[in-house]
């Protein structure tokens, strides 16, 4: 009974077989875009989900009001601002600042020569809340903070790599803006695709100050400055 229905349909689409692989082909697209759609939505829903603590983590934007009427959300927050949510909300547990550099020279020894490396957005100034609030894993399997002290600088392997190869980068003292020495003293795994925050240096917070003291004299008086470098 079966092997003839079979039979009996394959017949039917045989002889409709134009209609027959327009109706396959326009399934097997349904179902490729269905399935590409899904990974897209799933792989941009799943950005920092791993770190532990994800769902109590909020980042602070600012909403700019525009003179022609026009309402933009910018990433950036003034640094006096973190600390106010922190003294002013009782639910706010922690608070951290992020302070990234737009771009940055790093220069390396290497034996009786000196290479410089020219970074582009993934360096930045965190302090040792940012480590307790999102989990690095260290490149031994180990957990890393980021020290308190002046200078001290955690990296990711890819960065390890690139200025030390082979070498054990813990320990290694590089250049910044030939201008500041970085100790390194944690290196930690590099950062999966499905993070915003896509930094390959962690500079201790408590440098800025010494680094740049102008600036953060004048960033922690004016609430007005927001730009996307300064996260909280």
């Amino acid at each position: 009974m079966y092997p003839q229905r079979l039979k009996i349909a394959l017949r039917t689409l045989w002889k409709q077989r134009f209609y027959t692989a327009l109706n396959v082909l326009g399934l097997s697209l349904g179902i490729a875009i269905g399935i590409i759609l899904f990974q897209f939505i799933r792989f941009h829903s799943s950005f920092d989900n791993y770190h532990p603590d994800a769902g109590q983590l909020y980042k602070v934007v600012t909403e700019v009001h525009l003179p022609d009427g026009a309402v933009i959300n910018e990433g950036g927050t003034p640094l006096a601002l973190t600390k106010a949510l922190k003294d002013q909300i009782p639910q706010v547990k922690k608070e951290t600042v992020l302070l990234s550099l737009k771009t940055a020279t790093i220069s390396v020894p290497l034996g009786n020569q000196v290479k410089h490396f020219a970074e582009h957005g993934n360096i930045a100034f965190a302090d040792a809340n940012w480590f307790n609030m999102f989990s690095y894993i260290g490149a031994a399997g180990n957990a890393v903070n980021l020290s308190p002290e002046p200078g001290a600088v955690v990296i990711t392997q890819r960065l390890a790599e690139k200025y030390f190869g082979s070498t054990n980068a813990i320990g290694k003292v590089v250049r910044l803006d030939n201008t500041n020495n970085l100790t390194i003293t944690g290196i930690i795994e590099n950062y999966p695709g499905n993070t915003d925050l896509k930094f390959d240096m962690f500079i201790a917070g408590s440098s800025f100050r010494s680094f740049y003291p102008q600036q953060e004299a004048d960033m922690n008086k004016a609430w007005g400055w927001i730009n996307s470098t300064t996260q909280s």
